[in-house]
């Protein structure tokens, strides 16, 4: 097993141990972005900035959004350069959420073009 997969694998079994505190229904949305080597410090910290207005959005709730910490543990992915955490409270607000004016504009605006990468985790 390759290390990304196996940190993949490490990920998505700590989320699902994390979730078992959750009420049942609730589906956390995880968001791993990685800018594009052309984006500023300054620009990253106004996309994390403008990341914030996602949590006026009906039925987002606990959003955080922050730089990934470094870390020597082989075990760690720390090559994204900021993750997004929110639950919803069921699939219908996820799929509200996902068409809704401000995502849609955050993602054009913040998103689109400044992005080489995003990987996101459902559960």
């Amino acid at each position: 097993m390759s290390l990304l997969r196996l940190n993949r694998y490490l990920l998505a079994l700590s989320l699902v141990i994390a979730s078992f505190g959750l009420q049942a229904g609730t589906i956390s949305h995880i968001v791993m972005v990685w800018l594009k080597p052309e984006v500023t410090e300054a620009q990253a910290r106004e996309i994390m900035e403008a990341t914030k207005m996602l949590g006026q959005i009906p039925g987002v709730s606990g959003l955080r959004v922050g730089k990934a910490v470094p870390s020597e543990r082989a075990v760690v992915d720390d090559s994204f350069s900021f993750g997004i955490t929110m639950d919803f409270t069921g699939p219908e607000m996820m799929d509200d959420y996902l068409k809704h004016p401000v995502h849609v504009e955050y993602l054009d605006k913040y998103i689109k073009g400044k992005a080489a990468r995003i990987l996101i985790y459902d559960f």
